[in-house]
């Protein structure tokens, strides 16, 4: 059995394109070859990001309705986690190189 494969990228994936696979003559069958999966560069600042976040996540929401955002106690544990998280971020300073108003 022979078989006549070529190569095609679709979607930044790697195919085979299998002519034997398929019952009917010339139409080909994609295969997906297999790739290297690769692991993802570090990135320290989107790191630190994200161990902001979880600040938030220590200190749910008294509510789970939006209508609540302006209770008290919804305000008040807004302002505990806004307060937090800018202790958190007092020293960080970031690299861009524009400067936007807003």
């Amino acid at each position: 059995m022979n078989k006549d494969k070529n190569d095609i990228q679709l979607d930044g994936l790697f195919y085979e394109i299998d002519y034997d696979a398929s019952p009917i003559e010339g139409v080909g069958k994609y295969i997906l070859k297999p790739q290297k999966i690769q692991a993802p560069i570090r990135d320290e600042v989107r790191e630190l990001f994200y161990r902001m976040r979880d600040i938030s996540r220590q200190y749910p929401a008294p509510f789970r309705s939006h209508s609540y955002y302006y209770a008290h106690k919804a305000q008040e544990n807004n302002s505990r986690v806004f307060y937090k998280q800018a202790l958190f971020m007092k020293d960080f300073e970031d690299n861009y190189p524009q400067e936007v108003p807003f």
